[in-house]
């Protein structure tokens, strides 16, 4: 990796590849604007030498990731569908994982396809299977699992949708009270599937 280190900040990314292609990429430090640009690189140029069969993020060394940094990990989700190899994030602290299940077809949607309220993404597909591969059940519903990242639902000021020191946990809790429910939905006319939460 040859991507210029940010010199005043904790920033570095490396990686390990596995027999069976997959590739662990490792971070560490602060995952913001001031950082973004060399994670970027770093990844870039990985992605240029290696294409894996899965890319899972570990970040248990990341100290802290904004709103911006999180942009690197939708990034990565939207490689990971276009080239049709797995994706996951590991250890990274500010993200709830959802569930929901589909009595339907679920055809187009993939593993870091966006989750979105209200039009804007606020995280990402993780996992979609059937339900009984997690549960003791003969119902084939699918199960479709999804990251919130909190940085993107929360700000410390201006107009957002939960307060700052809101646990989104329970913001979520309350806003599935209310009626809000998950559905599929896709893009104009290329037809590309999301997750679409609505009331």
């Amino acid at each position: 990796m040859s991507a210029n280190k940010p010199v005043s900040l904790n920033a570095e990314l490396s990686y390990q590849k596995a027999p069976d292609g997959s590739i662990v990429v490792f971070l560490k430090g602060i995952l913001n604007s001031d950082t973004i640009t060399y994670f970027y690189k770093e990844l870039t140029n990985l992605l240029k030498i290696e294409i894996p069969r899965k890319l899972t993020f570990n970040c248990k060394d990341i100290t802290y990731c904004d709103t911006i940094g999180v942009s690197l990990f939708i990034k990565a989700a939207e490689l990971a569908r276009q080239n049709n190899y797995g994706y996951e994030i590991t250890n990274l602290d500010k993200k709830y994982t959802i569930e929901t299940y589909f009595n339907q077809s679920v055809q187009g949607l993939d593993v870091g396809a966006a989750l979105k309220f209200n039009g804007v993404q606020i995280g990402d597909v993780s996992e979609i299977h059937f339900v009984f591969n997690d549960y003791e059940t003969n119902k084939q519903y699918v199960l479709v699992r999804a990251n919130i990242y909190p940085d993107l639902v929360r700000r410390g000021g201006g107009r957002r949708l939960a307060d700052e020191h809101e646990d989104v946990g329970v913001f979520l809790n309350k806003l599935v009270k209310k009626g809000l429910r998950l559905e599929l939905a896709s893009q104009g006319i290329t037809g590309v599937a999301f997750l679409n939460m609505v009331y």
